[in-house]
């Protein structure tokens, strides 16, 4: 397995784990910081590893000027990366807690920058789910934000390893 690989796997583990723990704010968002930062490296390790095959760096560079530069999402991650470890310590998310119980029409809201909020919704079995947004992005889901660009570099690595990997040394 290459080292890119290897490194990819590691973005996969902190995905896993934020889907496991979305409900348990800090569990959540130090599998998300972990997996942003394990994102960021995979294109890292893979300039050091490969860098010296012939033909890479031409590769890199197109992939650079056609996927990278072209795709606004992999400057975002970046950016939350440097938030995270660099500057704030966390990235700039938002959660929203619906709970549902059996015997209310109840559920309290719960936000990163305001006190607690209820809300009124039909009656049910007793459900925690928490949906976790990017300030910048309250729109997209972070689970399915993180799930979409690491499928995306799954096919430049998988792409990268076809034609580097078993000419590495």
């Amino acid at each position: 397995m290459s080292n890119t690989s290897s490194k990819y796997y590691e973005a996969e583990y902190f995905l896993e784990h934020m889907k496991l723990n979305r409900n348990s704010d800090w569990e959540f968002r130090y599998n998300l910081s972990a997996f942003i930062s394990a994102f960021r490296s995979i294109t890292f390790v893979m300039q050091t590893e490969f860098k010296h095959i012939p033909g890479f760096e031409e590769w890199y560079t197109q992939i650079q000027e056609n996927v990278f530069k072209k795709d606004s999402g992999y400057a975002f991650l970046n950016s939350q990366r440097v938030l995270s470890i660099h500057q704030t310590g966390q990235t700039e998310t938002n959660n929203i807690t619906v709970i549902s119980t059996p015997d209310e029409w109840i559920s309290t809201l719960f936000t990163d920058d305001g006190e607690p909020q209820k809300i009124w919704i039909p009656a049910g079995e007793v459900k925690i789910n928490t949906k976790w947004t990017f300030q910048e992005h309250p729109e997209r889901d972070v689970i399915n934000f993180c799930t979409d660009y690491l499928c995306k570099i799954r096919g430049i690595v998988a792409e990268c390893n076809s034609q580097f990997f078993k000419k590495s040394p």
